[in-house]
């Protein structure tokens, strides 16, 4: 028998190279999923397209490995008498320029049967899945729990059911979820602050933040590394109804956004002092 002599680290290599993503920009719109995310200030970048982002092959293949257990997770509702619909059902605030899409809605659930939940889908490793059964969603996953009830309360919900799966032991996770529609207008101001105030909120943290060290924004945040141009972050756009942007210099709607060569960085984004 004649054995292969594979060289698996060069194959490995191989994998990871192709499975990657580079210079990825961001949405072309606030995703209510970031809304709980605890530093404005990134926000602000995100919006105004400040940076791209390098995507691992690894994190590829966990966003693919949560979207697949999705099928699954609805699977195993539906076996247990759960009617689920709406599955990406969209939602939209701030003009269009924040959207959202919840997993489903669910009806039938024992703890309230004859009341439609918003269904929140996810799945996790086992150390976050033994935080999470110790504290539960709002605590342990706190950007979680702010978009399940800002979808809730856009779909003038009181429920919402959240279902996760552990990776390591097929374990679920499942837990209702009673709205605070008072957060959730909250939610909706602090959308509304991020894509209309021209300024920058301070950071959360220094160098060395356990939440700012693993920021995509970090090296423009921290390093004062230069801003990605685009029209979005551009002195001469403007914020329009209906999710759209509007160049100033020549008084039309932007369809793509690679910036000409009138682009100017808009100052405000600098923050003062960068601090």
């Amino acid at each position: 028998m004649v054995l292969l002599n594979l060289d698996t680290d060069t194959t490995l290599q191989k994998i990871e190279d192709v499975g990657k993503t580079t210079n990825v920009k961001p949405r072309d719109y606030l995703g209510m999923s970031q809304l709980g995310h605890n530093c404005e200030r990134f926000l602000n970048y995100y919006f105004r397209h400040c940076f791209t982002e390098d995507i691992s092959a690894q994190s590829n293949r966990i966003f693919r490995t949560g979207h697949k257990a999705e099928d699954d997770m609805i699977a195993d509702l539906k076996a247990a008498g759960i009617t689920v619909y709406g599955e990406q059902d969209e939602y939209s605030i701030v003009s269009d320029h924040c959207r959202g899409h919840n997993d489903g809605i669910g009806i039938g659930f024992p703890e309230e049967p004859d009341k439609p939940h918003i269904i929140e889908f996810k799945t996790s490793n086992d150390t976050a899945f033994k935080k999470l059964l110790k504290e539960g969603v709002k605590v342990s996953k706190p950007m979680h729990y702010d978009q399940m009830t800002l979808y809730a309360h856009l779909k003038d919900l009181d429920h919402a059911m959240y279902m996760v799966l552990n990776k390591n032991t097929s374990q679920y996770y499942v837990e209702q979820v009673t709205i605070d529609h008072d957060h959730a207008k909250s939610l909706i101001e602090k959308a509304d602050r991020v894509i209309t105030q021209e300024t920058l909120p301070q950071k959360i943290g220094g160098m060395s933040w356990f939440e700012c060290k693993w920021c995509p924004a970090y090296d423009i945040c921290q390093l004062n590394k230069p801003i990605t141009p685009s029209c979005r972050n551009c002195k001469f756009v403007s914020i329009e109804e209906q999710g759209q942007w509007k160049c100033l210099k020549t008084d039309q709607f932007l369809d793509q956004y690679e910036p000409c060569g009138e682009y100017q960085l808009d100052q405000w984004l600098l923050g003062e002092n960068n601090e």
